[in-house]
């Protein structure tokens, strides 16, 4: 796995532009704010124009173990989550882009959790979400990550004569996938900006909640959270029996929910599913 680098756009300060003139000297902390400066415009135009959630792809699903000389090859298959290649952006605005298939192997991720944590990740029905059943509940979420890639030579750093000194030659925008336990008694979903305009009648009503939505849009500072949210899943399990782990079900059946995550639409997605036919009729005019 490749070096991880901290990002340095969440901790970027202002809109600063590098200022050129001819007799300037620049160093690499005015390449790292240039580069700075367009990342963090477009990612705060991601951020609030289109918002944070899932863009393409990303539908997770459950696989279940393959025992060995049964699938062709002779090796058999562990049992997984499957997450499909896709896009999201951050609540920094951030693109995460994942280009092939993720694999999770959840049951070695069951026994490498502690038996306290798994209890307390455990729900009764309904808990996870109506209709969901009992389980121990987890959230499936992709993080924002940057990933050095080759070297390059260098002028060595510190008291050092070295000759063959090297430095990160890139860096490649990656992601970090994670399943996080909920504990709570009743585990909060994503806030989806928009939710307050679901049901209202009135064109009126709808005009004036939507600018109070508007000017409560603004969020000051960074935000809470980094991650996206792709899929709410429950590992079903009966109840936790004294100090021990919460026993799954003898078919280690998994729910997965992919329809509570926050979807990014494009306007020509949101033009059809308003009835706005944006094609060209047979004769090429629209």
């Amino acid at each position: 796995m490749a070096k991880l680098q901290e990002d340095t756009l969440p901790k970027a300060e202002g809109p600063d532009r590098v200022f050129y003139e001819t007799g300037v000297l620049l160093n690499a902390d005015d390449f790292q704010a240039e580069q700075d400066y367009h990342r963090g415009r477009l990612a705060r135009a991601l951020a609030y124009v289109i918002g944070s959630g899932t863009v393409a792809g990303l539908k997770v699903a459950h696989e279940e173990a393959v025992p060995p000389d049964t699938d062709g090859d002779g090796a058999g298959r562990e049992e997984r989550l499957k997450v499909a290649p896709g896009l999201a952006i951050d609540p920094l605005g951030r693109m995460i882009e994942v280009p092939r298939h993720l694999c999770i192997r959840l049951e070695r991720w069951y026994q490498a959790q502690t038996n306290q944590d798994l209890r307390e990740g455990w729900h009764d029905t309904d808990i996870a979400w109506v209709g969901a059943p009992a389980g121990v509940v987890v959230d499936l979420v992709l993080k924002f990550v940057s990933c050095e890639r080759g070297k390059t030579p260098n002028f060595a750093k510190g008291p050092f004569a070295a000759l063959d000194a090297v430095t990160t030659a890139r860096l490649r925008d990656g992601y970090e996938a994670a399943l996080i336990i909920r504990k709570e008694a009743n585990p909060p979903l994503p806030v989806i900006p928009w939710s307050g305009l679901v049901g209202l009648s009135g064109d009126e009503e709808r005009s004036e909640k939507f600018r109070e939505l508007v000017y409560d849009a603004w969020k000051t500072g960074t935000s809470p959270t980094t991650s996206v949210f792709i899929a709410r899943i429950v590992i079903e399990a009966t109840a936790p029996d004294g100090d021990d782990a919460p026993p799954r079900t003898n078919d280690n059946h998994v729910t997965i929910n992919n329809k509570i995550r926050p979807f990014v639409i494009s306007a020509n997605a949101l033009a059809q599913w308003l009835g706005v036919d944006l094609t060209l009729g047979e004769d090429g005019t629209g």
